[in-house]
């Protein structure tokens, strides 16, 4: 039997009849040298709407974290995250986003906080 805590993505915001689960539910972007390309973009993150009445609207924000980082399409189910500037020798550059969406029925549900992170890393990714 599965239980669910207040944190599962599957009961996130489900409260009103409809809650959002994210893939990937976090999002790490590592930079192999301090030279490379400024203006960098993560991985692609999708959010899913888990009951509710279509149609939805969607809204991406940044609730904590580095100024540098942008939400790439804040209105869309689908977006990236970017981070302008190079990531420096020793650095780790982070922000956490929150998709809410929104239904016909004026529902309203959340996602778990994404936590986004840009990081110089010397060789593979751990």
């Amino acid at each position: 039997m599965r239980s669910l805590s207040i944190f599962d993505p599957a009961f996130v915001g489900r409260l009103n009849g409809i809650g959002v689960s994210l893939n990937p539910e976090s999002t790490y972007y590592y930079q192999d040298n301090a030279g490379a390309s400024p203006g960098v973009t993560s991985e692609t993150v999708t959010g899913t709407v888990i009951g509710g009445t279509p149609s939805y609207t969607y809204s991406w924000t940044k609730t904590a974290g580095d100024s540098t980082i942008g939400i790439t399409s804040p209105s869309s189910s689908t977006t990236t995250f970017s981070k302008t500037g190079n990531i420096g020798a020793g650095g780790l550059f982070s922000a956490t986003m929150l998709l809410t969406v929104s239904d016909s029925a004026a529902a309203t549900g959340y996602s778990i906080p994404l936590s986004v992170n840009f990081e110089l890393y010397p060789s593979t990714p751990p």
